[in-house]
């Protein structure tokens, strides 16, 4: 892990120097719903605003029936052979649909 980040904080900026990155060609033609698409989320500012509240309100209030467990030793079932699916997780049953 130290070598690919040693690598990548010396090498790729040396290689960067001498072979620069092509910059690419603009045109000063652009299509009509580039112009439309580009500049939309500037334009409507406050409905994308709103829009991100109303998100992540629901997000907070689903956040309620989230249910996580850190240990994986929970989620072992002693009962289950190697053979057979189990369908059974972190001590509770799963029901068949």
């Amino acid at each position: 892990m130290f070598i690919a980040l040693g690598t990548t904080f010396t090498v790729l900026p040396a290689l960067l120097k001498v072979m620069p990155l092509r910059q690419p060609v603009r045109r000063h033609e652009t299509k009509f719903l580039s112009k439309i698409l580009g500049n939309w989320p500037i334009t409507h500012a406050r409905k994308v605003r709103w829009i991100t509240y109303v998100t992540a309100a629901v997000a907070v209030v689903m956040l309620q029936w989230l249910e996580v467990d850190f240990s994986p030793i929970n989620c072992a079932t002693p009962t289950a052979s190697r053979s057979k699916p189990s369908n059974t997780c972190c001590n509770r049953r799963i029901p068949r649909r």
